[in-house]
């Protein structure tokens, strides 16, 4: 398992189209992207968008993702507006 602190953006850019367990409810990675580092001082965020069954029963708050690869982690997930799929976003800073 890696720290959460060592999770890079190359380590999800793999896993795209992949499955992850969200709080038990699978979910496959749709994309990574990264913005700019607010300062110097700070790693730039990076933006992880999954899509998955609407019963996952993720609204906001802070819930289990897990995948093989990187482990499993207590992150702060949101739902976000999606009339096509139910989708849920992470962002690690």
């Amino acid at each position: 398992m890696k720290l959460l602190e060592d999770l890079k953006p190359e380590d999800f850019e793999t896993l795209v189209g992949k499955a992850f367990e969200l709080d038990g409810h699978t979910v496959t990675l749709k994309k990574v992207e990264t913005r700019e580092a607010p300062g110097k001082k700070f790693r730039a965020p990076m933006s992880l968008v999954f899509a998955g069954p609407e019963d996952t029963g993720v609204i906001a708050g802070t819930h289990t993702l897990s995948h093989p690869d990187i482990g499993e982690h207590a992150l702060l997930v949101h739902r976000v507006t999606d009339p096509d799929e139910p989708t849920y976003e992470i962002v690690l800073g």
